[in-house]
């Protein structure tokens, strides 16, 4: 797990230093995220720990932690400013297009 926390920490932002980063509030970002103007997480990571005492055994969640790619701050970025003046979806789309560089009508379409 050592390495992989040190992979996720080198190249990954959780949701409160992507936030700091972007000088976008986690609401934003969040919001962001569910109209699709921005993708989501690259990773999650869910830790539980099994405690044996005398007092108490039983097993103990860890929050679950989302890691960003820092990449993402661009599409933010980009996302934040447009958010201003058109709708969340015009915005995916715009977002999209940009980044992707390939017209479609609607973002992550299969």
């Amino acid at each position: 797990m050592h390495d992989t926390q040190n992979y996720l920490t080198k190249y990954y932002y959780t949701l409160e230093q992507l936030a700091l980063k972007s000088q976008i509030s986690k609401e934003v970002i969040l919001e962001l995220i569910e109209a699709r103007c921005v993708p989501p997480h690259s990773f999650e990571v869910h830790q539980a720990m099994w405690i044996y005492s005398p007092l108490r055994e039983g097993l103990v969640d860890e929050p679950t932690i989302r890691y960003y790619h820092r990449s993402l701050l661009k599409w933010l970025s980009q996302a934040d400013r447009l958010s201003k003046t058109h709708a969340l979806p015009e915005v995916a789309t715009r977002v999209y297009n940009k980044f992707i560089g390939c017209q479609v009508l609607t973002p992550y379409s299969h």
